[in-house]
């Protein structure tokens, strides 16, 4: 499936800052923001329409509501993107040189400086907790899912959202907006609505963003009668499935590849180890371990040919709460080949016979997720902020 220019009418903004709506009380921010991929209109459909209908509500409000628009060269062509992934070029090494360098040539770049210096801004503001909302379509059929970080603080603003929930992602992918947003100390959650072409995304979306509204504290539910039709719109699309998963396998792609997925797969859908899923220039693809498939490539740009997952018990959730409010963060540094890294206070350099005996499970439960090769050691990372926001308090969140 190739992505066409424009599949449904949309006008593009011209700039990023698609519009902003402040509250009659200081309250907390919710930025949300569509198109990041250019071949992904319909969530920026849904946040027009939500950014009109909030107008009526405005009196009702507390804090900020505040829309962005992604990469306006992509979406005017309808192509994920022109140069290369917005979405991946969010790594330290590019926001240094965003700090300190010449403008960059491409499209991307231009992009991404206009982006980071409007949202740099926006996380300066000293009132109030920072919610950060990204909507996103994909290119095969299935039901729609919210993607976080696993902090302490993105599960509690995720769990309002009744959808498949995504863990694991950002150990296996590098430089995603939400990454740098994630960074700066907002909450932060990704949403994927369905397919790019299907009407109903854009529904969902809407969906979405007001409940996100209301999980954030701008608006009660009493207030806003989107807030619960929302809520039952998520819930149809709800199939029956997993509702938290863990993803623990990435399949990644370049041009000279020649991917091609296989026809008829759908995110969650099971396959078999050794399963065949697509083919490339070396011959077929087959699935490493079982597991539920997770955005199947069927567009042509894109780096990721898919992702496994596998669902994830409560309980070990309920018990990664509590380790991480425990001083077992500390104790796991005493432990023989596990060093601390100078300047980066939430990262551990690990040597690999150490992770012999040192399950990785415990690593995820205390918080690290992320980790790449560091000469001779594996280095850990977690988020920063897990428990405790790096912003003023803002009024408390009204009765949902």
């Amino acid at each position: 499936m190739t992505s066409r220019a424009n599949p449904v009418r949309l006008k593009i903004p011209q700039e990023h800052l698609i519009g902003r709506i402040d509250g009659l009380h200081e309250g907390p921010a919710l930025i949300c923001i569509a198109g990041l991929h250019g071949n992904e209109p319909l969530g920026l459909n849904a946040l027009l329409q939500v950014f009109s209908d909030l107008r009526h509500l405005q009196q009702r409000m507390s804090g900020s509501f505040v829309a962005l628009a992604g990469n306006l060269a992509a979406l005017r062509a309808g192509q994920r993107f022109l140069d290369e992934d917005l979405n991946r070029i969010w790594k330290e090494e590019d926001l240094e040189r965003l700090k300190t360098s010449a403008p960059s040539s491409g499209s991307e770049r231009r992009e991404q400086e206009q982006l980071f210096g409007l949202l740099d801004r926006l996380l300066s503001e000293p009132n109030g907790e920072k919610y950060f909302l990204d909507l996103h379509t994909s290119s095969a059929a299935g039901s729609p899912f919210a993607i976080f970080s696993d902090s302490l603080r993105n599960r509690d603003f995720a769990r309002w959202f009744p959808s498949t929930k995504i863990l694991g992602l950002e150990e296996l992918l590098d430089g995603p907006l939400l990454d740098y947003v994630g960074s700066r100390g907002a909450v932060t959650l990704g949403f994927e609505a369905g397919q790019h072409e299907d009407p109903q995304s854009v529904e969902i979306h809407a969906a979405a963003i007001w409940v996100g509204l209301v999980t954030a504290g701008l608006l009660s539910a009493g207030d806003c009668p989107q807030y619960k039709n929302g809520l039952r719109r998520l819930l149809r699309a709800a199939r029956p499935g997993p509702r938290i998963v863990d993803v623990h396998y990435r399949h990644p792609v370049r041009v000279s590849d020649q991917f091609r997925m296989m026809a008829g797969f759908s995110n969650f859908q099971p396959v078999k180890r050794d399963q065949v899923l697509a083919g490339d220039f070396r011959g077929p693809v087959k699935a490493p371990r079982e597991g539920l498939i997770l955005m199947p490539l069927y567009q042509e740009q894109g780096q990721d040919g898919f992702f496994l997952v596998r669902t994830v018990s409560p309980f070990w959730l309920g018990v990664s709460r509590l380790l991480r409010h425990l001083p077992l963060d500390y104790l796991l540094r005493l432990l023989p080949g596990i060093h601390t890294v100078a300047k980066r206070p939430h990262a551990l350099d690990v040597k690999p016979q150490t992770l012999r005996w040192l399950t990785l499970d415990l690593f995820h439960l205390l918080g690290y997720r992320k980790r790449r090769r560091n000469g001779s050691f594996i280095r850990f990372t977690k988020r920063g902020f897990d428990l405790k926001s790096p912003f003023q308090p803002s009024k408390p969140k009204r009765e949902r």
